[in-house]
């Protein structure tokens, strides 16, 4: 692929703790692998992001203001980044740009995939290292990783495990990716549905007209520390459920 002399140069796009430790562990291996960091780009405006970029900055690594200002590299990682990446953003990675997303594709596009695929009934889960191209988690499968979860669970149990399983499949993949860099598995033959940010709203007020068992799927689903609670009116006020 390159001369074995040649260190494969990477800019990564990162934010939260699972972006955290896919750099960490970049850079832990650094000289096994051969690579080169040129810069790390993440949301500094998020307090969540401070560990990443007190990570990059201890490692003397340059931190990028927007994405015009990537260089030129081997790769582009994005790790849980915010921005969608425009064609001479992609283009600017030799050899590929790659996206992990913490949910199964094609089925669960967009955000809050933990939250519909609960309140879906799935009987599966799964997480994704992709590749990214002009639209949004859907570019060619490179690996995924698939496990069975119980119908009671809870989103930030769902969560956790997603963010677990996607860095376990980062660190796995990412090492066989350097040597095969179009290294590519077949999509799954099921429907793409894409989920926006708006959507959650929807699915966190609970209604009247709706039965126990959907309130208790939507509370289920919705119910996440750190973000607004489910909700119902109750005589024109809203009312939060929130666990104690």
């Amino acid at each position: 692929m390159k001369n074995s002399h040649q260190s494969i140069k990477i800019v990564f796009l990162g934010a939260k703790e699972i972006g955290y430790q896919c750099l960490d562990f970049l850079l832990l291996q650094q000289k096994e692998l051969k690579i080169q960091i040129l810069g790390l780009l993440t949301n500094e405006k998020k307090a969540i992001n401070q560990q990443i970029i007190s990570k990059a900055k201890a490692a003397n690594i340059p931190i990028f203001e927007s994405l015009e200002h990537i260089p030129d590299c081997d790769f582009i990682i994005s790790v849980q980044y915010h921005e969608i990446l425009k064609k001479e953003d992609i283009l600017k990675a030799k050899l590929r740009a790659i996206n992990l997303h913490l949910a199964p594709l094609p089925e669960y596009r967009g955000c809050n995939q933990f939250s519909f695929a609960i309140f879906n009934q799935e009987q599966e889960f799964g997480v994704s290292l992709h590749e990214i191209n002009e639209q949004v988690d859907d570019g060619d499968l490179i690996a995924e990783f698939r496990w069975k979860i119980p119908l009671d669970i809870w989103v930030e149990d769902l969560w956790k495990q997603a963010n677990k399983k996607g860095f376990e499949l980062f660190k796995n993949t990412f090492p066989e990716l350097l040597n095969n860099p179009y290294l590519s598995i077949p999509k799954k033959d099921k429907k793409s549905y894409f989920y926006f940010r708006k959507d959650i709203n929807k699915l966190k007020e609970l209604k009247w007209n709706e039965s126990k068992e959907v309130w208790d799927r939507k509370i289920r689903a919705t119910s996440m520390t750190g973000f607004s609670a489910p909700f119902f009116y109750l005589n024109g006020k809203k009312v939060e459920l929130r666990a104690k």
